[in-house]
């Protein structure tokens, strides 16, 4: 059965190459901003999905407001789970992603239709 760690949202992932060891850098459950829609600037998202070792899957990572239920962003990843049972997944998506206006977003990462990690982010203006 598949699973995943909670979605966490961070400015910043880093893989070590030797050890495979993960990093988040500047982990946050809010974000506020002056004027919209809101500049670039690097953004992440970052789960541990747990499945079938060597299950191939397709996930399919989205960024919508939850009052219009827009999608404002979307990622299709394909991964192998790895030999055990377990694979890092991270979107990388700052460079290509800004907040049009005040509101909840949510973020989800789904696979054959369920969603399994997700994260709410409130976006007020200052």
């Amino acid at each position: 059965m598949l699973s995943a760690a909670p979605l966490l949202l961070c400015n910043l992932v880093y893989a070590d190459p030797d050890s495979g060891n993960v990093t988040l850098l500047g982990m946050f459950a809010g974000f506020r901003a002056s004027k919209f829609p809101t500049p670039y600037r690097r953004l992440s998202a970052y789960t541990l999905v747990i499945g079938t070792p060597g299950e191939f899957l397709e996930l399919i990572f989205r960024c919508y407001e939850e009052q219009t239920q827009q999608i404002h962003l979307e990622e299709i990843q394909r991964i192998d789970i790895g030999k055990n049972g377990k694979r890092h997944v991270h979107i990388a998506f700052g460079e290509i992603f800004r907040f049009p206006r005040p509101g909840q977003y949510r973020f989800t990462l789904s696979c054959n239709g369920d969603v399994i990690a997700e994260q709410t982010l409130e976006v007020p203006q200052l």
